[in-house]
C-alpha cells in the first residue's frame, strides 16, 4: 500500500499524455471499478479495443494512457512496411497486432495461449475488420512442435512457457506449441515481435531453417536477462549466433532511466527519450552486438528491449 502511495504522483508523467487527460480517466477508472464494470471500448492508438478491467494485465494502463511502451510502439510503426508479412509471438490482447495490421501491411500471424486474452484478442480483431489480414492461433511458440506446459501469470501480460518464480500464480494448462520452422507461413515473413517472459530463446532456435535462408529479417525483442540466468537459459549464445549470421542491433531501448550510465559509459547517447510513469526509457542506435551481449551478464536489467535487423 505505501508503495502505491509513494508512486501515485509518477502516474501523472507520460510522454505524450496530458495530466488532465490523466486524472480524468483515472478518474473513470475509479468509477468503473466501483460499480464492477468488467468491460469497456476505448480508443487505443486510433484503433477501437476491447479492454479487460478484471484481470490484471495491461488494459487499465491502455484506458488511462492510450498507449504504452511509447518506444517499441514508434519502433514497430517505423519498421512496417507495405506487404510485409508479420509473426506475433504473445499477441495479448492485440496492442502490437493492431499496430503491425494498420496501413498496407501484409498478412499477420499472432500466437497467443492465455485463454484469458484469446477471446478480446478476436473480438479487437473483429471491431477493427482485420479479420482478412490477422491469423490468430491460441498455440505457444517454442523449439519444438507438440504439447508443452504454459504457465498463467498472475497478470494476463506476464504468462510464459517458462515457468517464472513469483509471478506465476495463475496455474498452467498443456497447450499445442509449435515451432516456427514448421509453420509454413514463417518462412514469408520477414518481423517477428515477441514479449514472452523468458521464451523468446526458444523461439529462435525453433526458427533455424528460416533464418538460414539468408533474406532480410527484424526481430523486436523484449529481454529477460534475470530469466536467464536464473532458468539458465542459454541467449547469450543465441546473440552470437545472430550475430554470426549477419544481425546487427538497429536500436536499444534503455531500461528505467532515460541516460543508462553503463550505456553512457561505452559511449551511446539517446536518441530520445521518454517518461512512462516512474520509468524513464531511451531509445540507442547502432549499439554493438559484443556490448549488447555483455550487458546480458549485468546483475541489473540494462536494456528493456532491441531491434535486431539483418538486411
Amino acid at each position: 500500500m505505501f508503495s502505491r502511495i509513494k508512486n501515485f504522483p509518477h502516474q501523472f508523467f507520460f510522454t505524450g499524455v496530458s495530466k488532465f487527460h490523466i486524472f480524468w480517466r483515472g478518474f473513470q477508472l475509479l468509477f468503473y471499478e466501483i460499480f464492477g464494470k468488467k468491460q469497456i471500448v476505448s480508443n487505443v492508438n486510433g484503433f477501437s479495443m476491447l479492454l479487460d478491467l478484471q484481470t490484471p494485465g495491461i488494459s487499465k494502463a491502455l484506458f488511462v494512457y492510450g498507449t504504452r511502451e511509447i518506444l517499441d510502439t514508434q519502433i514497430v510503426q517505423e519498421v512496417m512496411r507495405d506487404n510485409m508479412d508479420v509473426i506475433e509471438v504473445g499477441g495479448n490482447i492485440g496492442y502490437y497486432t493492431l499496430l503491425e495490421a494498420n496501413g498496407s501491411a501484409g498478412t499477420i500471424y499472432v500466437f497467443e495461449p492465455d485463454p484469458r486474452n484469446k477471446p478480446i484478442l478476436e473480438k479487437n480483431i473483429r471491431m477493427n475488420n482485420l479479420q482478412d489480414r490477422i491469423k490468430l492461433y491460441p498455440w505457444a511458440v517454442g523449439d519444438k512442435s507438440g504439447n508443452q506446459q504454459f504457465y498463467l501469470g498472475r497478470k494476463s501480460n506476464l504468462s510464459s512457457t517458462q515457468p517464472r518464480f513469483g509471478t506465476t500464480t495463475g496455474g498452467q494448462l498443456e497447450v499445442k506449441s509449435i515451432k516456427l520452422d514448421d509453420f509454413k507461413p514463417a518462412y514469408a515473413a520477414s518481423f517477428l515481435r515477441m514479449d514472452i517472459e523468458g521464451a523468446e530463446d526458444s523461439v529462435i532456435r525453433g526458427m533455424e531453417k528460416i533464418l538460414l535462408q539468408g533474406k532480410p529479417f527484424a526481430f523486436l525483442i523484449e529481454l529477460h536477462p534475470t530469466l536467464y540466468k536464473t532458468l539458465n537459459i542459454p541467449f547469450v549464445e543465441t546473440l552470437r549466433h545472430l550475430k554470426d549470421i549477419g544481425f546487427i542491433c538497429r536500436y536499444a531501448i534503455s531500461a528505467g532511466v532515460i541516460e543508462h550510465p553503463l550505456l553512457i559509459s561505452k559511449g551511446y547517447k539517446p536518441i530520445r527519450g521518454v517518461q512512462e510513469t516512474e520509468k524513464g526509457h531511451g531509445l540507442y542506435e547502432h549499439i554493438k552486438m559484443d556490448d549488447l551481449i555483455e550487458m546480458m551478464d549485468e546483475k541489473k536489467k540494462i536494456v528493456r528491449s532491441v531491434l535486431l535487423v539483418r538486411e
